[in-house]
């Protein structure tokens, strides 16, 4: 059986810069989402429900009454899946590198006032709050006091 489904979404995840690991698995491939830390696991292969459809299964990013009735679900497109993998990629925090390649995590949190950022360490220490930020593709630019509001340009990883 040929499995054009499973491309496809590798194909949107690749487009969109989202980190994923791709694999054959028993006659047929797994995309793991992310890379590093697992959330969502989808499948197209011999044993996946919906491979007699072209059609994926996914374990992770199941909704409270989707997981009441199973651990995975089948039967999903392409689209549906990358639908549920592009929200959960928008709220997880992103890597910056400065110029002198020290790294730092960018957190989003919500505040009664609205959204704020935040650039913390590798070990989550928060170093400066942010007034704004700006991003421009893979570039972003950082709007802080403690540089008297002339801001800094950041990379972003995996973005």
């Amino acid at each position: 059986m040929e499995y054009k489904e499973i491309f496809r979404l590798k194909e949107m995840l690749e487009e969109s810069k989202i980190p994923f690991e791709f694999k054959e698995l028993n006659g047929g491939y797994q995309i793991r989402y992310p890379v590093h830390d697992f959330t969502c696991s989808a499948i197209e292969h011999d044993f996946s429900y919906g491979r007699e459809e072209d059609k994926l299964e996914i374990m992770g990013l199941l909704t409270k009454k989707e997981e009441k009735n199973d651990s995975v679900l089948g039967y999903l497109t392409a689209e549906e899946v990358f639908k549920r993998i592009k929200k959960d990629y928008s709220k997880k925090p992103k890597e910056i590198v400065l110029s002198n390649d020290v790294k730092f995590v960018l957190n989003e949190y919500k505040t009664k006032d609205g959204v704020n950022y935040c650039l913390k360490d590798e070990s989550g220490e928060i170093l400066m709050n942010i007034e704004s930020l700006q991003t421009l593709g893979k570039r972003v630019l950082i709007m802080t006091e403690s540089f008297n509001r002339k801001g800094f340009e950041v990379q972003l990883i995996g973005k």
